[in-house]
Order: structure tokens, then C-alpha cells, then sequence
């Protein structure tokens, strides 16, 4: 795939195809930008493209007051973006790893494979973020509401986040079910409250600085986009996933059994 300069996405060099290397310590994460910047802009905006009708529909929802529309764009937008973050969350995992092959060629066979695992868990993301945005237009409204009820939401948000945190990883990495993948996240999130709430905090620290210092943060949105935030959160997560569910031997004993 040809990108604009006439460059191939095997052009862009990065870790997926140069021999692996020994990438622990502090200068691991930074290696791993260095090394997949070009690749990781472009997967974040694919990813973002993705999102594109969630985005707009919940715009036009709120903008317009029209509940019906942000209930649609909830269950549509979010079912087109989960395959496109799911497929941005494998790359960033493949970067991590450290793993040989062919980029693009990967990115596109994964999206064919998990394009369906991905609808639902998008479409319960896009619901949610549908559901809080409605009240957060009754807020806007002036249409009062109980504080049991606003804190309800923000407890079931942070929860949200904290879950997606475990979830996404498992999702690319592991063939279970959703119902087992998200009792693990759970777990995970019961079992690992600072490593979670790290990792959360990260996300919306991220996303409150990119809200707050809107339009001058918008050149900070398209280098750094959706996968600086997702990388971060794995770079925090991935050892204790790995530890509690063996990603490692998992992984290790599929490629043997395919050989």
C-alpha cells in the first residue's frame, strides 16, 4: 500500500521488521517509539477513521438534542470502531514484543480475522459513551439530577475504563470468549487496583490535556493520536497480564502447534 511521498508501509522501518532485540529496561518504551513512530501514526489514524461516525453522530446527537440519534450512533458508530482499535491495540502489542514480520501485512489480516470479536465490545463502548453523553446534555440542559445518580455514572465510567484496560490486551492476544475475557479483566482490575487505576489515570490525563488545551493541543492529537495513550497503558499492564494469564507460553505454544 502506497502512502502519499510514494513510501510503502514497509518502508517506515520499525521493530516488526528488524531482528529482535533486547528491549528491557528504561529505555524500552522509548525504543519502541523510535522505532514504530511512522507506523503508529498512520494505525492511529486508521483507528481514527474508525471512530469518525461514532464521533459525528454523537456531535450531531448532542448538538441537535436528539437522544434517538445518539442512541444510533452508540450502537453503529461504536460497532464500526471496535475492529479498528482492536486491529491498533494488536499493533502496539506487536511493537512491544518486539516481533518480526511484515507490518501491513499483518494489520490487514488481523482486522479480516477479529473484525467480528470486535463489534460487540465497541458497540457496549459506544452505548456507554452514547448514555453519558445524553446526561450529560440533560446537565447542560439545566434539567437537574440526583447526585446519586451523576456519581452512579462516574463510578460505572471509571469502571468501564478500568475493564478496557485488561480487555483489549486479552481480546488480540488470547481466544476466549467475551464472557471469559471480561471476567479476567475484572479480576485483573480486583487484583492489580494500582496497576489499573495507574494505567486509567493515564488515559485521562492524556485526554484532559488534549480537551483542555483545545485547538493548540490539536498537532499533540494527530502525532500522538489514540496509540500513545493505549501504549502506555500496556507499557504499565503487560507484565502483570502476562504474569497472572502466561501471554508468553500461550503464544509460544500456538506458534508450536502450528509448526
Amino acid at each position: 500500500m502506497k502512502l502519499i511521498g510514494g513510501q510503502d508501509f514497509e518502508d517506515l522501518g520499525g521493530t516488526v521488521t528488524s531482528p529482535i532485540e533486547n528491549r528491557e529496561g528504561v529505555g524500552h518504551t522509548w525504543n519502541i517509539i523510535l522505532d514504530n513512530l511512522k507506523r503508529l501514526i498512520i494505525s492511529s489514524l486508521l483507528c481514527a477513521l474508525g471512530f469518525l461516525p461514532l464521533a459525528t453522530g454523537i456531535f450531531f446527537g448532542f448538538a441537535l438534542r436528539l437522544p434517538p440519534l445518539l442512541l444510533l450512533a452508540g450502537v453503529i458508530g461504536g460497532a464500526i470502531s471496535g475492529p479498528a482499535y482492536g486491529t491498533m491495540i494488536d499493533g502496539i502489542l506487536v511493537a512491544f514484543r518486539g516481533l518480526p514480520g511484515r507490518w501491513w501485512e499483518r494489520y490487514t489480516q488481523v482486522f479480516r480475522r477479529e473484525w467480528k470479536n470486535c463489534l460487540l465490545p465497541g458497540m457496549v463502548q459506544g452505548l456507554f459513551l452514547a448514555m453519558a453523553v445524553n446526561v450529560l446534555m440533560m446537565v447542560y440542559d439545566g434539567r437537574g439530577l440526583p447526585p446519586l445518580m451523576l456519581l452512579s455514572l462516574l463510578v460505572a465510567a471509571l469502571t468501564l475504563l478500568a475493564v478496557n484496560t485488561w480487555f483489549w490486551p486479552q481480546r488480540m492476544l488470547i481466544d476466549l470468549n467475551l464472557i471469559q475475557l471480561a471476567k479476567n479483566s475484572l479480576l485483573m482490575t480486583m487484583m492489580h487496583p494500582k496497576v489499573t487505576w495507574g494505567a486509567v489515570a493515564v488515559l485521562i490525563l492524556y485526554w484532559a490535556f488534549i480537551f483542555i488545551l483545545y485547538p493548540y493541543s490539536s498537532l499533540f492529537l494527530v502525532v500522538l493520536g489514540f496509540w500513545f495513550p493505549s501504549l502506555m497503558q500496556i507499557t504499565i499492564t503487560y507484565r502483570m497480564l502476562n504474569g497472572e494469564l502466561k501471554i508468553e507460553e500461550r503464544l509460544e505454544e500456538k506458534a508450536m502447534d502450528h509448526n
